[in-house]
């Protein structure tokens, strides 16, 4: 047996989910990977950091936003081709959060309407395959995803109805 199939360096991602009056925020990414991709803001988590506070890092780097409240919202483990790594994508949703949008390095920001996803483009696939869950507050989603190093393939997602107070 190969040492590749014995141990798994898997690196951890995390984003943040934030919708308003029918509107989600998104980042264009202005850096590789997938520099022009459009996306949900987020980024790696950090040796010894909390999944939550990562999340809450990413989004206030990314966005200049204070949040507060996230509640984690489903995950995506993704296989890129040709990368000896794994990915496991955290994704967390928020309800608060004060301030005025800030750009940062990372792109721009902008809200799109949620009707509007289907029908616009340079969305990252992933944001595409797992945007339909975003929009429900009592849904967790987990899939899996095998894709190239455009993002392109298969995405595999299924989603839990949550009663109570994960919501």
């Amino acid at each position: 047996m190969s040492d590749s199939n014995i141990k798994c360096v898997t690196m951890v991602t995390v984003f943040g989910v934030l919708i308003e009056e029918g509107s989600i925020l998104l980042i264009r990414r202005a850096k590789n990977p997938y520099i022009g991709m459009c996306t949900v803001p987020g980024g790696h988590k950090r040796h010894g950091e909390i999944l939550k506070d990562a999340a809450v890092r990413e989004m206030t780097e990314e966005t200049g936003l204070t949040l507060r409240d996230p509640k984690l919202c489903g995950h995506l483990e993704v296989h890129i081709e040709g990368d000896e790594r794994d990915f496991l994508s955290v994704y967390f949703r928020f309800g608060q959060y004060s301030g005025s949008l800030r750009e940062s390095d990372e792109g721009p920001l902008f809200w799109l309407p949620l009707s509007e996803v289907p029908k616009t483009p340079n969305l990252h696939p992933a944001f595409m395959a797992l945007a339909p869950y975003f929009q429900d507050v009592g849904c967790f989603f987990a899939g899996h995803a095998k894709v190239n190093t455009s993002g392109q393939g298969s995405y595999d997602v299924e989603s839990i109805k949550i009663q109570g107070p994960w919501k």
